[in-house]
């Protein structure tokens, strides 16, 4: 996360283009692809480093509970599986 933070979108912007003036075939490609995210990041107000969690948000137990079936096996709600 640290390193996400670390990303200067403006500045990453202008080396990618500068990229795309001078490469051809694939590393064109892969510097096509890095240009349409580091754009729509800048776009959207989000950073980089939101996409890691910090918090995992866990259900309650009274929204997933388990069921008790005949013979004593138990069954969970699909949410369980989450």
């Amino acid at each position: 996360k640290d390193l996400l933070e670390e990303i200067d979108l403006d500045e990453e912007l202008k080396l990618l283009r500068d990229e795309l003036e001078s490469a051809t075939g694939q590393r064109l490609t892969r510097a096509i692809k890095r240009l349409e995210v580091v754009e729509s990041f800048r776009n959207s107000g989000n950073k980089p480093s939101w996409m890691i969690l910090d918090v995992l948000p866990i259900i309650p137990p009274e929204i997933r509970p388990m069921v008790q079936l005949d013979g004593g096996r138990f069954a969970t709600s699909d949410l369980n599986d989450l």
